[in-house]
C-alpha cells in the first residue's frame, strides 16, 4: 500500500512537472510574442514621428524660403556693388541683423569652388569632387 502511494505520488509529481514545464513554455512564448508586437508598434510609432518631423521641417522651410531668397538677393546685390573683393565680414553682420540668426557667406565660382567665405575652413572647397557629385 505504501508502495502504491509512493507510485501515485511519483506519477502526480511527474504530471505536475510536465504541466509546469508546458505552462512555463507557453508563458515564455506569449511574452516573446508580446515583446515582438510591442517592438513592431514602437517602430511604427517612431516611423510616424519621424515622418511628422520631416513634414514639419518641410513646412518650415517652405515658410522661410522667401526670406532666404530675399537675403540671398540682397547679398548678391551688395557683392556686385563691390568691384573686386567685397567686405564679407561687414556684409555678414548686415545679413545677420536682417535675419536674426547667424549666417555664413560663401562665394562660389563657375568652377564650383569656394573662393571666398566667412567660414574659413571651407575656403577652397571644390564641389566637383566625388563626394559632391549629387549636388552639382
Amino acid at each position: 500500500m505504501a508502495r502504491q502511494l509512493l507510485q501515485l505520488l511519483l506519477v502526480i509529481l511527474i504530471t505536475l512537472g510536465v504541466l509546469s514545464y508546458l505552462g512555463f513554455n507557453a508563458i515564455l512564448s506569449d511574452i516573446k510574442q508580446n515583446e515582438q508586437a510591442n517592438q513592431k508598434h514602437l517602430l511604427a510609432d517612431i516611423s510616424t514621428q519621424i515622418n511628422l518631423a520631416y513634414q514639419l521641417l518641410d513646412k518650415l522651410l517652405i515658410q522661410k524660403k522667401q526670406g532666404y531668397q530675399d537675403l540671398h538677393q540682397f547679398a548678391r546685390s551688395r557683392i556686385q556693388e563691390f568691384q573686386g573683393h567685397p567686405d564679407l565680414p561687414a556684409l555678414q553682420m548686415i545679413l545677420e541683423q536682417k535675419a536674426g540668426y547667424p549666417i555664413d557667406i560663401y562665394i562660389i565660382d563657375a568652377d564650383l569652388m569656394i573662393i571666398d567665405t566667412t567660414f574659413t575652413p571651407d575656403l577652397g572647397l571644390d564641389f566637383k569632387l566625388p563626394p559632391f557629385l549629387d549636388v552639382q
